[in-house]
């Protein structure tokens, strides 16, 4: 590949886009947000065992190779848009009013392609952002595809992720008529892909649970195949999002020096911007960060918060998440 490519993984309502956008600000990086989605990679399985990774390799690579090239408006159109150092002002401005016409005329038209008005392959010192939270189960194929990326795995508390999706499902935030929680081909391909059979339910098992029980199966099983596909890859590491949340500039300043790009003043901007004032929006990436990583206390039952981190004992995460606060 010509270009640094970082990858941002990770479970759906997990702050990946808040995180994606840390990096989206710098402006030595090209972002495409979530690619993958909409059956982009529909040859590879969600969740793909790395002893497959040579069947898949040239997909993949051929894939990353052509992200610059992904003009569509949920690759290309994510608002906030940041000024970037190969890019003139007058270009930045005719970039902000086609994302702003094409997301008006959306309804109308689909599939229109964002003009970028952009040769990429004479960039120099580019670093492609790829966010995905389609691909968290293919992601160590994808490392053995494209070993020089660098890749981070974001991990959120499984009571967040849990009381993120029960609130978007109830106010119709996803395009899927299907919840999580009944999602069972998925879980199927989760417990065949698990490397811990004896300690998982089956899924009849399954379907007798609890919706935040599964759920929670679901966060365990998915973030425990990505972590154990990339052990001992030194070029992908996990990220807890309390963690930035907690210390969003000095978290963030360490995420992009692991990522091989420099701090920039334009980051700190945008990290002290999008945790100084709040959204109500569900997808927003100006959130208080400490309201957000702590709400699912309110949101979630005691009693479904002890559920949900009685299964989390059991799994690789026991001791990371002992403290349900934490």
């Amino acid at each position: 590949m010509k270009h640094s490519l970082i990858l941002l993984f990770g479970m759906p309502r997990s702050g990946t886009t808040w995180i994606a956008k840390i990096f989206d600000s710098h402006p030595n990086t090209l972002y495409r947000h979530e690619p993958d989605s909409g059956g982009a990679l529909k040859p590879i399985p969600l969740i793909a065992p790395v002893a497959d990774a040579e069947r898949y390799q040239a997909i993949i690579a051929k894939f990353a190779e052509r992200l610059p090239q992904i003009r569509t408006l949920r690759a290309a159109g994510s608002l906030p848009l940041f000024p970037k150092q190969y890019q003139s002002s007058a270009h930045l401005l005719l970039k902000r009013f086609s994302v702003l016409a094409t997301k008006a005329s959306e309804a109308f038209v689909r599939d229109v392609p964002i003009p970028e008005f952009i040769d990429y392959e004479k960039v120099r010192n580019l670093h492609v952002v790829w966010k995905s939270i389609e691909s968290l189960g293919r992601l160590g194929i994808i490392l053995r595809a494209v070993p020089q990326s660098r890749a981070f795995v974001l991990l959120r508390h499984p009571c967040g992720y849990i009381a993120s999706v029960l609130a978007g499902e109830g106010n119709n935030q996803f395009s899927s008529s299907t919840a999580s929680s009944d999602d069972y081909p998925v879980y199927e391909m989760l417990l065949t892909a698990s490397r811990r059979k004896e300690r998982n339910p089956d899924l009849d098992d399954l379907k007798n649970m609890q919706p935040v029980e599964r759920l929670a199966w679901r966060w365990v099983l998915y973030n425990e195949i990505a972590l154990a596909d990339t052990a001992g890859l030194k070029n992908c590491i996990s990220v807890r999002y309390e963690s930035l949340c907690a210390q969003p500039v000095v978290e963030a300043k360490k995420l992009i020096q692991l990522s091989g790009l420099q701090w920039h003043s334009q980051v700190e901007a945008f990290v002290q911007g999008s945790t100084a004032r709040s959204s109500d929006h569900y997808y927003s990436v100006f959130k208080d960060p400490a309201a957000s990583s702590t709400k699912w206390q309110t949101q979630l039952s005691p009693d479904q918060i002890k559920r949900i981190m009685s299964i989390v004992r059991k799994s690789c995460f026991g001791e990371r998440y002992a403290d349900n606060c934490s």
